[in-house]
C-alpha cells in the first residue's frame, strides 16, 4: 500500500488526500471546496481565508506500516483600522464630569484596545473625575471585532491647553494614535478686580470712608478708593459706603453684577448617526441674565434646536448656536453626519408623443 497524506479538519472532515506521486483529491466539503491546495511537502493552502477558518486543522500520515497525526491550530490575525473620534464636545467645565469623546475601531482579530492618553501620560477610570466606559462588538457575519470607548472627564485649570489622544493597541500591529483633541476649558473668573469710589460733599473733605460689601465692613484710610479683589459671579450684590464718624447717615449705595455667560451642547463635534433615528439637540445654559439663543445650519436660521423624529441624508452638515447676553457672546457648533445605504427613488418618465401633419 501505497503512503498518502490527508488533511482535515473538526475529528473527520475531510478536505483532500495526497497519495504519493499522484495528483491530490479533494473533497466536496462545502467549506473548503475551491479554497485549497496542498504544496510539494504537503502543506496545506487556503485561499481567500475569513474568521471562519480559525480553527485545529489535522495533518494525518499514512505510512507501510503506522499512522501519524499532526494537529495545527490556525489563528486569523486582522488589523485594526486606524483610529474614529465621533461625538466630540467642543467645551468643558472646570469640575464638571463631561463627556470628551468616543474612540472607535473596527475589523480586527484579535480585539483591539484602546487607550487614552492626556499629554502623553495614559488616563486610567477611577469612577469619579475619569469614567473609561469600553465596549466590544463582534460581526456575527464576517467574525472581525469593533472596539469602541468613551471618556468621560473633569477638568481643572491646568488642563488648558491639554492635548488627548486615544490609541489603538493591536498584537499584530504597532500602535495607531489619533489626532490631537484640544478643548476649550471654562471657569468662573477669579482674579478680576472691583474698585470702588465714595464721594462727600463736605468742606474739607472727609479721608476716611467704611465700605460694605455683602455683610462685610472694611474702613479705609486717607483714601476714598477700595480695591474688591478675586471678584467671581457671586461677588454680584449692593455694595454702600458710608463715612467712618457717621455710620448712622444714609449709607451711599450701588448694585453691581458681575456678568457671566456659560454654553455647552448636549453633544458636540462630528455626530454620527444613522438613516431613520431619531435625533435631538439642546443646550444648557448659565448665565448672570436672560440669554437670546439662535440656530442655523449653514446660511439658513433655524426656528428651534435639531430635533428630527426620523433622519434623513439631507439632514447632514454644520449647525451653530449662538447664545448672547449684555455683551456676552458664544458660539458652538456640531457637525451631523447621517449614514446609511443609498436609497434608490423611482423616476416617473412621461414619454410624450408629438404628431406632425398628416402626408
Amino acid at each position: 500500500m501505497e503512503g498518502f497524506v490527508k488533511w482535515k479538519y473538526d475529528f473527520d472532515s475531510n478536505i483532500l488526500v495526497k497519495h504519493v506521486g499522484q495528483n491530490a483529491s479533494f473533497s466536496n466539503d462545502a467549506n473548503y471546496k475551491n479554497r485549497v491546495g496542498i504544496k510539494q511537502d504537503f502543506g496545506l493552502v487556503i485561499r481567500e481565508v475569513t474568521m471562519a477558518d480559525q480553527r485545529t486543522f489535522t495533518c494525518m500520515v499514512v505510512g507501510h506500516n503506522d499512522i501519524f497525526e499532526y494537529p495545527v491550530q490556525l489563528v486569523i490575525y486582522k488589523l485594526p483600522s486606524r483610529p474614529q473620534i465621533t461625538n466630540q464636545t467642543t467645551a468643558i467645565a472646570v469640575g464638571k464630569l463631561t463627556k470628551l469623546a468616543q474612540c472607535r475601531t473596527e475589523s480586527a482579530s484579535p480585539a483591539a484596545d484602546i487607550t487614552w492618553f492626556k499629554n502623553k501620560t495614559p488616563l486610567l477610570s477611577d469612577g469619579a473625575a475619569i469614567k473609561i466606559s469600553t465596549t466590544v462588538n463582534v460581526d456575527k457575519a464576517t467574525g472581525l471585532s469593533s472596539t469602541k470607548s468613551e471618556l468621560e472627564y473633569t477638568a481643572v485649570k491646568g488642563d488648558i491647553g491639554a492635548s488627548f489622544t486615544c490609541q489603538i493597541q493591536h498584537i499584530r500591529s504597532a500602535n495607531k494614535d489619533s489626532s490631537p483633541l484640544i478643548f476649550t476649558v471654562n471657569y468662573p473668573t477669579e482674579k478680576l478686580s472691583l474698585q470702588g469710589v465714595s464721594q462727600a460733599d463736605g468742606n474739607p473733605p472727609p479721608s476716611s470712608y467704611i465700605f460694605y460689601m455683602k455683610g462685610e465692613k472694611k474702613t479705609v484710610e486717607n483714601s476714598n478708593t477700595y480695591t474688591l479683589t478675586n471678584v467671581t459671579r457671586e461677588s454680584t450684590g449692593e455694595y454702600k459706603c458710608s463715612l467712618v464718624d457717621s455710620e448712622d447717615m444714609s449709607a451711599a449705595s450701588v448694585p453691581i453684577t458681575v456678568e457671566y455667560l456659560d454654553v455647552v451642547l448636549s453633544t458636540a463635534g462630528q455626530i454620527f448617526k444613522g438613516l431613520g433615528e431619531r435625533f435631538e439637540m439642546s443646550v444648557e445654559v448659565e448665565a448672570s441674565g436672560t440669554p437670546q439663543i439662535s440656530w442655523r445650519k449653514g446660511n439658513i436660521k433655524l426656528n428651534s434646536p435639531p430635533k428630527f423624529d426620523k433622519l434623513k441624508f439631507s439632514d447632514s452638515g454644520v449647525y451653530e448656536c449662538v447664545v448672547s447676553m449684555a455683551g456676552l457672546k458664544k458660539t458652538r457648533t456640531f457637525e451631523l453626519i447621517v449614514q446609511g445605504s443609498p436609497v434608490i427613488q423611482k423616476e416617473s418618465w412621461c414619454l410624450k408623443r408629438e404628431q406632425g401633419p398628416d402626408l
